[in-house]
């Protein structure tokens, strides 16, 4: 596979490559696409069950206020690794500097949005809490991050899955520009780190 390849399976395409002839791999970036798209009730994602409006409405209710946007954050901290092909972007101790350069560059964020999404994601990974903030799903709402009552933050889930999408676009744009000695390091990284790997 060479590296465009490489890059389109990681960024975009959902090719399930078979891998050492009994493993077949898939991006966890196309992963988290998905993922972000099921647990939104995305139409397209349901589409093979002909589900009617009233379910699909339903099923939007049962949507879990932690799980998009802890899924987005996985996102930004994974394309912040990507983009320095390290476990630890930006040196040990460096995590949030890293976290918030690449919701800022990669995701469209505001420095000030970018801090405090970097507060959220401490607080859904280190105790799974949403308890300083509060998740909507609004197409109206033109900003992922706004303030709320009682200091806490409004998470506007609705647009985190075309962020994302963005966001992936950018990366494989910043990748395909890398010198030959990156994008070896880069492969290297990827092919250790973003795939998951599961029995065919």
């Amino acid at each position: 596979m060479n590296y465009d390849e490489l890059l389109r399976e990681l960024c975009f395409e959902e090719l399930d490559t078979v891998h050492h002839g009994t493993l077949k791999r898939r991006s966890v970036l196309v992963q988290i696409k998905n993922d972000i798209a099921y647990n939104q009730a995305n139409p397209d994602k349901f589409a093979p069950l002909s589900l009617t409006t009233d379910q699909m409405v339903q099923l939007k209710k049962f949507a879990s206020p932690l799980t998009v946007p802890l899924l987005f954050c996985t996102a930004v901290d994974l394309v912040a690794r990507i983009k320095d092909k390290s476990e630890q972007p930006g040196g040990r101790g460096n995590n949030g500097n890293a976290f918030c350069t690449s919701a800022i560059e990669f995701f469209g964020l505001s420095a000030e949005h970018a801090a405090k999404l970097w507060t959220i994601r401490n607080s859904l990974s280190h105790q799974y809490s949403g308890l300083n903030y509060m998740t909507i799903n609004s197409d109206s709402a033109a900003d992922i991050i706004s303030p709320g009552i009682r200091s806490n933050l409004v998470v506007n889930t609705s647009s985190m899955h075309r962020k994302v999408t963005a966001a992936f676009k950018k990366l494989y744009e910043y990748l395909s520009t890398e010198s030959e000695s990156d994008q070896r390091r880069t492969r290297q990284f990827v092919l250790i780190y973003c795939y998951l790997y599961y029995r065919v």
